[in-house]
């Protein structure tokens, strides 16, 4: 619709507004765009600050966790560190990435854990590359039963893991049996070997026992070992790692109460507890209707995005958590992250961490705890549909803001206003 009737606005307290037809924009003192302007409480707008440029190249996937000393970006081919030292910007490479797709990451227990859908890092807090896992070794060692070591008579289990310096631990397949007699042993020979700087558990039943109980760590080289009494009798730790695998590449990760959750299509899988490199295949996951689009955790669960739809997992324990749909629209694609204290105005408490994403309808939803949402644009902006996106929190000159970056739209949002306004500036009584 247009109008002829001339409106002297010096503020526009409501920011942007593209959904209201313009005697309403005229009412709620809102305008229907603005570029290149920030829009603060009182409305007034102000200049937006230029950039600058302070390195060349290519780059993508840059994130950086809370206070940290140091981002992590992908920088001419290579997962990068970025930091300032001294006043000027440093770029550490930290390994070569083969690929263009976009790295995902979240931190746990002084870690940051990264993965691109192929492949998968860990930097420590000084900013160090490490492995994330550790990887099986290659089968059970092959045993045999031997006599005068004690061992009562009866059936025996073995399983080996690989150990990491850190003390990670590996997962390990079916255990290895082997029938013993009484005052026998068990030699275990051809013991698979893993990485030089890894150790070996070996791990035994009682006899005729199901569990698994640490019995011997030998370090790497060692091929061959025997089992005698002195060790049954001295059995350590429960095998808790038995039926586990080394954490695969996946496309979005987000660490919740001693967990790491990793997406892969359609399916959201977990660690075990406080082992954030293992996980069971068959065992720790949930399983949506549509590939997910993102996931992020609040205080009291996790919000999981997909194409049609959005999720809330309330809980501390996986094994208790319900999917509960809160949004019947889908999340656009790498727009689902986690905040803390944005309340966009809202009457909830200053530090409550929330998510935020974009749905596929075109407004920006926020989701609270217990899997409260909130469109917070809705009635305000519709934006065309996207195909995946990026979102920021920037705070700077009293201003706090979202910056929200797309790729993929389309010609415009159904939902959008269509019309036309006439402005005339006056500046010191001149029109400009």
């Amino acid at each position: 619709m247009a109008t002829r009737n001339p409106v002297d606005l010096t503020s526009w307290p409501s920011g942007v507004n593209n959904v209201k037809n313009l005697k309403e924009l005229q009412s709620a003192r809102a305008l229907r765009s603005a570029v290149n302007v920030d829009i603060p409480v009182s409305g007034k707008p102000r200049r937006r600050n230029g950039y600058q440029s302070i390195q060349s190249g290519s780059g993508h996937s840059l994130w950086a966790a809370e206070d940290w000393s140091f981002a992590l970006m992908v920088y001419e081919n290579s997962l990068t560190r970025f930091e300032l030292v001294d006043g000027f910007e440093s770029l550490t490479p930290l390994m070569q990435v083969v690929s263009s797709n976009r790295w995902r990451y979240c931190e746990m227990n002084n870690s940051i854990y990264a993965s691109n859908g192929l492949t998968t890092a860990r930097i420590d807090r000084l900013g160090a590359l490490q492995s994330w896992g550790v990887d099986s070794p290659g089968g059970q060692p092959a045993l045999s039963a031997t006599t005068g070591w004690g061992l009562d008579a009866g059936r025996y289990q073995v399983a080996i893991t690989a150990v990491a310096p850190s003390g990670e631990e590996s997962g390990t397949g079916r255990a290895a049996v082997v029938a013993v007699s009484a005052d026998g042993g068990i030699t275990l020979s051809t013991i698979p070997q893993t990485a030089p700087d890894h150790a070996i558990n070996i791990y035994c039943s009682p006899p005729n026992g199901e569990a698994l109980y640490h019995v011997a760590r030998i370090p790497y080289g060692i091929t061959s070992f025997t089992i005698d009494r002195s060790h049954i009798a001295q059995m350590g730790k429960l095998l808790d790692t038995q039926f586990c695998d080394k954490i695969p590449a996946s496309s979005f990760l987000c660490s919740y109460r001693g967990r790491i959750y990793f997406a892969i299509g359609d399916t959201l899988y977990y660690t075990l507890a406080l082992r954030y490199g293992q996980f069971r295949i068959h065992q720790t996951y949930f399983r949506f209707p549509h590939r997910i689009t993102g996931v992020a955790a609040v205080d009291d669960g996790i919000y999981v995005g997909t194409q049609r739809g959005a999720y809330f997992l309330g809980g501390n324990d996986p094994k208790d958590m319900q999917q509960l749909p809160v949004d019947a629209f889908g999340v656009v694609e790498n727009t689902l992250q986690d905040t803390r204290g944005v309340t966009f105005g809202l009457k909830l408490p200053p530090n409550e961490k929330a998510a935020v994403w974009w749905s596929n309808n075109g407004v920006l939803m926020r989701g609270g705890a217990s899997g409260v949402i909130t469109p917070i644009t809705k009635g305000r902006l519709a934006l065309p549909k996207f195909s995946s996106g990026s979102l920021l929190l920037r705070e700077q000159d009293q201003l706090q803001q979202l910056i929200s970056v797309f790729r993929g739209g389309d010609n415009g949002s159904p939902l959008a206003a269509r019309d036309a306004i006439t402005l005339k500036v006056i500046r010191n009584g001149v029109a400009v």
